[in-house]
């Protein structure tokens, strides 16, 4: 809704508004909440030779992570920030054009840093760089408008420094 409210207010355009709905969604699915939680890693290692209690740790583990992030924090964090979603949304054009390859933006994380005071709210905002880095090829800009937005993902750039056991098949 806050996003909606922006585009229709004339704050920031369609595509933007569409784009951070999606950048929104990715940043929640990949945030690296076990950063918060490091004993888990540490635990899982202990369990490694009992996969059934290994299994009910993980379940706990994505319980509990869940309440460490909302979507609802996201989207206000964005709706704070529209300047800095203005300027993601041009590094994602630029790099599903063509017009740059994909990687990191040293300018916009510099802005990103300055923006935000708080650790979780700039690692978020991080996050949506890492989307606009790991794009490989979307339908996003396509003439005729589709049905759904697609995005191909680098997994070796969304998944980057992340635990093998989160995420223990890799992604095609």
């Amino acid at each position: 809704e806050r996003i909606y409210s922006s585009v229709m207010t004339a704050k920031i355009t369609h595509q933007v508004g569409l784009y951070l709905l999606a950048a929104v969604k990715f940043a929640y699915a990949f945030f690296p909440k076990e950063q918060y939680a490091r004993e888990y890693t540490t635990v899982h290692k202990v369990l490694e030779q009992d996969p059934a209690s290994q299994r009910k740790l993980e379940a706990l583990y994505k319980l509990c992570m869940k309440e460490l992030l909302s979507t609802e924090r996201i989207y206000e964090l964005v709706q704070r920030h529209l300047d800095l979603g203005v300027r993601l949304f041009e590094d994602f054009r630029r790099i599903a054009m063509g017009e740059q390859k994909p990687g990191a933006n040293a300018e916009l994380e510099k802005a990103i840093d300055a923006a935000c005071a708080d650790p979780q709210d700039r690692q978020i905002l991080h996050m949506m760089l890492t989307f606009n880095a790991s794009v490989l090829l979307t339908n996003f800009f396509k003439a005729e408008t589709p049905g759904a937005f697609a995005f191909r993902l680098d997994p070796a750039v969304v998944l980057k420094d992340r635990p093998g056991n989160l995420y223990p098949a890799m992604p095609y």
